[in-house]
């Protein structure tokens, strides 16, 4: 569908000043963060044929609405991260959608109108405003790429919408290949997560569910179930169907990845991966504090000290911080065990140690 000359026209009258009264001020700041170049730059490359009259009018009584000062900065500088993205498929030669996205139905409304109207709203409520320039290269392809059915739009929309800007940093790095597949993971009980950890996964977790990702080793025919947030492996993950078309049409391989949003994610899925089933989620993590923490030992495990045998407990086992008191028992021929004296002490690292004149076998307790 190309422009005719009064179309462009009709933009020079009538866009241009509406999109420079918007992106003036505060909405700059947004701008330049995902745009190169000065303001007055970015402004000239919106007299665009494609932004056309269509696009003022889809957004002419829109703006206009009662708005918070922020909302106004931010459907302004959406306004302009959707209409230099629609300028840059002009450039390249693309034409916009020919299936009816520009026929007014029964209501009296155009699909182009709605789907301009969604972009702006998304853009304005989005509290991350760093989702702004990834959800305009979103919106800005919808108009153009006829592979995403009209039916479907709307569908689509709702899964992108979704995506808060820790989803959108998981998807560019698996997108990316950039995942640690955890082959290096060491035998025995995995590192506990931490917060961040476990809302990493829980955002894995949710873009499993929403089929965005899947779980799929190469080695194998099938999808992996993945039947709660702490059975995410990291190093199986591949875009879905889904999450091609969002990696490809929100362009996240454009993320850097020496950002601290990406280093930090990248940093906790490599965690992860190495940790499988997540260490204790928060409820195992709640549990386990409420138990008393209990250490059995042999013969063997006591160390020669000079004239002494010791074992140490350090506080990364135990996990009591302060001058924890220690219960030790020592164990009866005939079962059981038997509280006994120890000489206890716990180093200024939190580390407990046991010292005893000669070995025996027996447990140490800290509630």
């Amino acid at each position: 569908m190309a422009a005719e000359p009064e179309e462009i026209e009709e933009f020079v009258k009538r866009g241009a000043p509406l999109a420079v009264k918007m992106a003036t001020g505060a909405a700059g700041a947004i701008i330049g963060a995902a745009i190169a170049g000065p303001p007055g730059a970015i402004l000239g490359s919106l007299v665009s044929p494609f932004l056309g009259h269509q696009l003022n009018r889809a957004l002419g009584e829109f703006v206009t609405r009662q708005l918070g000062e922020r909302q106004r900065i931010r459907a302004a500088a959406g306004t302009v991260l959707l209409a230099t993205n629609m300028e840059a498929r002009c450039d390249i030669g693309h034409s916009l959608r020919s299936d009816g996205f520009d026929k007014v139905d029964e209501a009296g409304r155009r699909p182009f109108d709605e789907l301009t109207e969604q972009a702006v709203l998304d853009m304005m409520n989005s509290v991350e405003e760093r989702r702004l320039p990834y959800l305009a290269n979103f919106y800005s392809s919808l108009y153009f790429d006829t592979d995403i059915p009209r039916a479907s739009v709307a569908t689509f929309v709702s899964i992108v919408s979704s995506l808060n800007f820790r989803a959108m940093c998981i998807v560019s790095l698996v997108g990316l290949s950039v995942v640690r597949t955890g082959k290096e993971r060491v035998d025995g009980e995995p590192d506990p997560w931490s917060n961040l950890d476990h809302m990493v996964a829980k955002e894995i977790f949710n873009l499993v569910n929403a089929s965005v990702l899947i779980n799929k080793a190469d080695d194998k025919p099938h999808y992996a179930a993945t039947l709660g947030y702490t059975d995410v492996e990291p190093g199986t993950l591949q875009l879905g169907p889904i999450g091609q078309m969002i990696y490809e049409k929100m362009a996240l391989s454009a993320m850097q990845l020496d950002s601290q949003d990406l280093i930090e994610t990248r940093e906790s899925l490599q965690r992860i991966a190495l940790s499988p089933s997540g260490g204790p989620n928060f409820v195992e993590q709640f549990e386990r504090a409420l138990k008393p923490f209990e250490r059995s030992f042999s013969l063997s495990d006591w160390s020669a000290s000079g004239t002494e045998f010791l074992i140490s407990i350090p506080i990364t086992e135990h996990r009591n911080a302060g001058n924890p008191v220690v219960q030790v028992e020592a164990a009866n021929s005939g079962g059981g065990y038997k509280q006994i004296e120890l000489d206890v002490s716990t180093d200024a690292d939190g580390t407990v140690e046991l010292r005893a004149n000669k070995p025996f076998i027996g447990r140490a307790i800290i509630p």
